[in-house]
């Protein structure tokens, strides 16, 4: 705006006169949607602008100053969800939100800690980070999520450059894959990406290392690389994107994630988002109407018209990943005991990884039991074990069982880049999974 008006002679003379008016793209149709009678933007759009407060939710006088930019150029900011005109035939415009922030409210992440995740061209991650704002120590961005009424939401977003756009280039430019739904079989068609990585920087790096320069690599490959190995490894590389922006977004916002919640074209890439929950640690859930940011909008005009779509309103659930290694061609899980179980192991067992050797500390047998029991609720395998550890004395048999359940059961001996080793233990023996 402020390039405009210095170097633009009519956007100056304009200005001069009193008839300049500058907006986002929400107020142009806002303002021709009502023939011209309502000017505003809603608070969600007002500030990506630079010119907004964001705790005051105004047009901040500093930036105004700081861009040489009048008030009463911009438009009103209204909040997300409120009647801010009708159309000539009487239809009320009552909801306005930005795409990401839409996609938020569309996911229904209303409390602080959860986040969604689009995969489009690019790769979008927003966490609700509360009724305050909290700011990145690594230059990610703060914004408003949305405001209700008097209720207001912050957000804290990642961005990745390349996503949907890195498959489109496999396909189109290197015919790598016949087409972008293709390359989920292609990913299940190898055991694993045969030691081959690659990192998605086309358009360089975008959060958390803001690096344009960055160019794109693809490293590891031998005469046994095949399509398929670049293919997987392509997909990998979003996953792994999309995972630095987790850690980066829980580490300034100082709150856990529980969960990602996915939209957006390419997370219907089945292979993509077993892997994405199984690099996170996370569940990943999938609705089934990928496209979340039209659903926002229609819930918050819903909330506002005073009208509801009963349990519609929830979006449902399409699709739950959970992290698992892959088999090939097929999703079950190999070795999948439960992460809290891991947890407790491996806090509470000092592990000597040269030697193999497990020294447990004095609260170990109870803290397992424990976490053991609490994750058996969902999961088979673990049901089984403490059943077959009914009425042992020794609590090591107890650990032995929930390992032992899930590897004889779902491990193929050496599978997937994973072994198993019998680690003796007094009088025991316990199986461990350890990483090759």
């Amino acid at each position: 705006m402020e390039w405009l008006l210095r170097h633009v002679p009519k956007v100056k003379i304009a200005a001069e006169n009193g008839v300049l008016s500058f907006g986002t793209v929400d107020s142009w149709l806002a303002y021709h949607l009502t023939d011209r009678k309502a000017y505003v933007t809603d608070v969600s759009n007002a500030s990506r602008t630079m010119l907004l407060n964001l705790r005051t939710t105004a047009w901040d006088d500093t930036c105004l100053s700081l861009f040489r930019l009048r008030r009463e150029m911009l438009p009103t900011v209204v909040t997300s969800s409120e009647i801010v005109g009708h159309t000539p035939s009487g239809i009320p415009i009552a909801s306005m939100i930005g795409d990401q922030q839409g996609a938020l409210f569309g996911q229904m992440c209303f409390e602080p800690g959860q986040a969604k995740c689009t995969y489009g061209t690019g790769a979008f991650l927003l966490m609700n980070v509360g009724t305050e704002p909290k700011f990145s120590a690594n230059r990610l961005l703060t914004t408003i999520a949305w405001k209700a009424g008097n209720e207001l939401a912050y957000a804290m977003e990642g961005s990745v450059f390349i996503c949907g756009a890195s498959i489109d280039w496999i396909v189109n430019e290197l015919g790598l894959a016949p087409n972008a739904a293709s390359t989920e079989q292609m990913a299940y068609n190898v055991r694993d990406n045969g030691g081959v990585y690659f990192v998605p920087a086309l358009s360089g790096l975008g959060a958390p290392y803001w690096d344009p320069q960055a160019r794109g690599l693809w490293i590891g490959m031998t005469q046994a690389t095949n399509r398929n190995h670049l293919t997987r490894s392509v997909l990998e590389g979003i996953a792994y994107s999309v995972r630095d922006l987790s850690d980066t977004i829980v580490t300034d916002s100082g709150i856990p994630l529980k969960e990602l919640k996915i939209d957006g074209g390419v997370s219907k890439n089945t292979f993509l988002q077993n892997y994405q929950s199984t690099v996170l640690g996370l569940p990943v859930l999938r609705p089934k109407n990928t496209e979340t940011t039209a659903t926002g909008h229609t819930k918050e005009n819903l909330a506002k018209l005073g009208l509801s779509l009963g349990e519609g309103f929830v979006s449902p659930t399409g699709a739950l990943f959970s992290p698992k290694l892959e088999i090939v061609g097929r999703s079950e899980p190999m070795y999948d005991p439960g992460r809290e179980v891991e947890e407790a192991i491996f806090d509470h067992f000092a592990v000597d990884m040269d030697q193999k050797i497990l020294q447990p500390s004095p609260d170990a047998f109870q803290a397992i039991r424990l976490k053991v029991a609490e994750a058996s609720k969902n999961n088979p395998l673990l049901a089984k074990a403490l059943a077959a550890s009914a009425g042992v004395s020794d609590e090591m048999d107890l650990v032995s069982a929930a390992k032992a359940a899930a590897v004889v059961e779902t491990l193929d001996e050496i599978a997937f880049g994973y072994n198993t080793t019998a680690v003796s233990y007094t009088h025991l023996t316990l199986p461990t999974i350890y990483s090759v």
